[in-house]
């Protein structure tokens, strides 16, 4: 097994990879990572600062930024209405 050591030019990484549409896989990428940052319940602005300097790696705006976190907010809210509508006595898992 090989250590990474995490240094390496992100643009140049996803470059590196044909299948990858460089359009739009920074803005999946931040997506995701919003997920991930928020999946313990906190969002805090430690997080926000680092996603918006991998933002600026991925050349997506601070604007695109925004509208990417109002909308993982808002599939959230849905889902959890999705779950209180199918199982109204609560989850059963």
């Amino acid at each position: 097994m090989q250590k990474y050591s995490g240094d390496d030019d992100l643009n140049s990484l996803l470059a590196a990879d044909p299948t990858l549409d460089l359009k739009y896989a920074g803005r999946a990428l931040i997506r995701d990572a919003i997920q991930a940052a928020s999946a313990d319940g906190e969002y805090n602005s430690a997080e926000r600062e680092a996603l918006l300097e991998l933002a600026k790696q991925l050349n997506v705006s601070e604007d695109v930024v925004n509208q990417i976190e109002q909308s993982v907010v808002q599939i959230k809210k849905l889902r959890q209405q999705e779950i209180e509508l199918l199982y109204p006595e609560g989850k059963p898992y």
